[in-house]
């Protein structure tokens, strides 16, 4: 894996990683989508599930978070990082999502400079929590991957990512306390894999965590303020990613 020099050859990578240790799963891995040079923000979720129609394998599209899902993206705009009108017209899309739609909210994300990932890329059958075997097995890949994207500033969601990253208990309620008090976050410096970076931790704000969905949300209203990240919004042009 030190061999590899961009993201696109890290993915191939993730294909043939997820078939050596998973052989007997037949869905395929989700790998991160969005801006995948430098982007303002990564968004560093856990890890996928089948209901992500893009773990099927007769999906042709890109294979990167939260498709065919729309209560990340209601998170999303309550926050202020989607528009209403992207979150509209992913709610129309839930039952029909496709690839060519799929490029056109993955370009928007990354057009206001968000990146989206998992710890874990393997696609299990429902919510679990991943063992730590798993986790252990897909940290070196994630670290590869912040090298190689090398964002400004790292979003974890939930215990797993952040404590994996830093090493350190997540500090949930000082986080929260302080973007109320102040709508500004402590952000953590960092070092992975040589590059520096800060990251601050957020609920988890769906499924098993949707009870502190309104924390998430004024958490992320927060970074999105104190960054100044620019509200993402589908074009009719939107074909391609954005580098």
């Amino acid at each position: 894996m030190k061999s590899i020099e961009d993201i696109s050859a890290l993915n191939r990578y993730i294909e043939l990683f997820n078939a050596q240790y998973y052989p007997d799963s037949p869905l395929k891995p989700i790998v991160g989508g969005g801006k995948t040079e430098e982007p303002e923000l990564m968004m560093i979720f856990i890890n996928p599930t089948k209901k992500n129609v893009a773990s099927d394998p007769s999906w042709t599209g890109l294979r990167v978070p939260w498709i065919g899902l729309s209560p990340i993206w209601k998170v999303f705009q309550e926050s202020g990082l989607v528009s209403d009108s992207m979150l509209e017209e992913i709610l129309q899309s839930k039952k029909n999502w496709t690839p060519e739609f799929t490029e056109r909210v993955y370009t928007a994300m990354g057009r206001s400079g968000i990146y989206i990932t998992n710890i874990v890329k393997w696609a299990g059958e429902d919510a679990t929590l991943p063992e730590k075997e798993k986790i252990d097995r897909y940290l070196p890949i994630l670290k590869k991957e912040i090298e190689l994207v090398r964002p400004k500033h790292i979003v974890a969601f939930g215990t797993v990512p952040y404590n994996n990253l830093t090493g350190e208990k997540v500090p949930f309620k000082a986080v929260f306390d302080k973007s109320i008090a102040t709508h500004a976050l402590p952000l953590k410096e960092i070092e992975v894999n040589g590059h520096k970076t800060t990251i601050v931790p957020c609920y988890f704000p769906v499924g098993m965590g949707r009870f502190n969905r309104p924390q998430a949300i004024k958490i992320l209203a927060a970074i999105k303020n104190q960054l100044q990240v620019p509200v993402a919004t589908i074009e009719r042009t939107d074909i391609f990613m954005t580098k």
